[in-house]
């Protein structure tokens, strides 16, 4: 009987130090924490003695040495070490996703040419036109250069964005919509260029942070969202396209200034009709001087009056220049290029360019030389007071001219309307005074 007794102890004693050891290797195993892995070995054996205290009422034989050593023997022959002699669990440290340690890219866009995507359309930039005010659209990629974009980074870190083929900055409107127009370094013709760990674009308007979005067949900057119509594709190109001409001068007013005179293409004597001679004049405000350039899709240019609709023409009998309205001639058509820090300016009928020959002007074959070479300087038409020279002038509107009645010579004679008969009683002697 007390055999029994013994056997059944130690049966209990083995079971009560083998689980709490089996849960702590589980425990382990699995990353967790349980009430067997926070026993200690000590406390077992607590408990065992308690037991044995309990049992030598029974029996003298089963001391508690005994019954230790049986433990004992029990748990380190089915190989499970008490948690006293366990190492200490190490610290495991949490994986981190290799995504999470990537950043979104702000301005560090290489300078470039880039189209701009969202999907299967591209910006581009209506009717490929080269005036100012012309929209930004979406259409479908055509390899055409009012698709194709410069970015360049300015000095604060943003960037200017450049359609390619009128050479003119993108620029954001009060109600969102994007334009071309000529580039005045002002907040809402930058743009902070952000990509995200997934690769998209956002292209954000620097004056209200506002983002490039692709809606309904125009481009309208939105509130900065990442929404899919934010999402742009920027695809770098190493050259610019061959379809569709480059502007060399952006469409705009200017004065036409010659680089070995300092003088200016006008109109003779500030006509404004058809015929007048195109000559070198002293450089003035007068809107006679000023000329509109206006970039066609084919390379060519029309350069025109900015006083009146007509164009500077070269008649290919005298070689001399004029302006006519546009008769759609070649004649009327013209190629600009740079020369050093200038332009030439060529004819596209007879492939000769203006040139300086002392004051006069005239065509010759290019040869690079500083008679041939022509700034285009920026300006604007506006109302000119008092601006006109000293000299001889008719007065007329439409078909009637200013006539003196009856070719009268004393005071009091009155001035009527008459058709032009190129006498002297139509004519007028204009002299500035002192006061202006």
């Amino acid at each position: 009987m007390k055999k029994k007794i013994a056997i059944i102890l130690s049966v209990c004693i083995i079971s009560s130090a083998i689980v709490p050891a089996l849960g702590t290797a589980y425990a382990l195993e699995n990353g967790e924490t349980n009430n067997y892995g926070t026993q200690s070995h000590l406390e077992t054996n607590d408990e065992v003695s308690g037991n044995s205290e309990d049992s030598n009422l029974n029996s003298s034989t089963v001391t508690d040495d005994t019954i230790l050593s049986s433990t004992e023997e029990a748990i380190t022959g089915n190989g499970v070490e008490s948690s006293e002699q366990s190492e200490p669990l190490e610290e495991v440290s949490p994986q981190v996703n290799s995504a999470e340690n990537l950043q979104e890219e702000v301005n560090q866009l290489e300078d470039g040419y880039y189209t701009i995507g969202n999907g299967s359309q591209v910006i581009d930039m209506y009717d490929t036109g080269y005036t100012d005010g012309v929209q930004a659209i979406t259409y479908p990629l055509t390899e055409q250069n009012n698709q194709l974009f410069l970015f360049e980074k300015q000095a604060d870190g943003n960037y200017k964005i450049t359609a390619v083929h009128s050479q003119k900055a993108l620029t954001m409107q009060a109600d969102g919509s994007v334009v071309q127009s000529r580039w005045e370094d002002a907040s809402n013709q930058k743009w902070k260029i952000t990509r995200d760990i997934r690769g998209n674009y956002y292209i954000q308007n620097v004056q209200d942070d506002r983002s490039i979005n692709f809606a309904n067949g125009s481009i309208q900057c939105t509130v900065y969202n990442q929404a899919d119509e934010q999402k742009l594709q920027l695809e770098k190109r190493e050259e610019v396209f061959s379809k569709i001409s480059v502007a060399v001068v952006e469409d705009g007013t200017y004065q036409i200034q010659s680089a070995s005179t300092g003088k200016n293409l006008g109109a003779e004597n500030y006509s404004t009709s058809d015929g007048a001679k195109i000559e070198l004049q002293t450089a003035s405000e007068v809107n006679s001087q000023k000329w509109i350039v206006k970039n066609q899709t084919d390379g060519r240019t029309l350069i025109e009056a900015a006083q009146t609709p007509k164009l500077l023409d070269l008649d290919l009998s005298s070689q001399q220049c004029y302006q006519w309205v546009d008769g759609g001639n070649l004649n009327q058509r013209w190629y600009l290029g740079t020369l050093n820090d200038g332009y030439y300016i060529e004819n596209a009928a007879t492939g000769t360019v203006l040139e300086v020959s002392g004051d006069a002007l005239q065509v010759s074959s290019l040869t690079n030389a500083d008679s041939q070479k022509w700034y285009f300087v920026e300006t604007e038409t506006h109302e000119e007071v008092n601006e006109l020279e000293d000299g001889y002038y008719t007065i007329g509107n439409g078909s009637q001219v200013m006539d003196m009645y009856d070719t009268g010579y004393a005071d009091g004679v009155q001035a009527i309307t008459y058709r032009f008969t190129e006498q002297n009683n139509q004519l007028f002697l204009f002299e500035k005074q002192a006061d202006g």
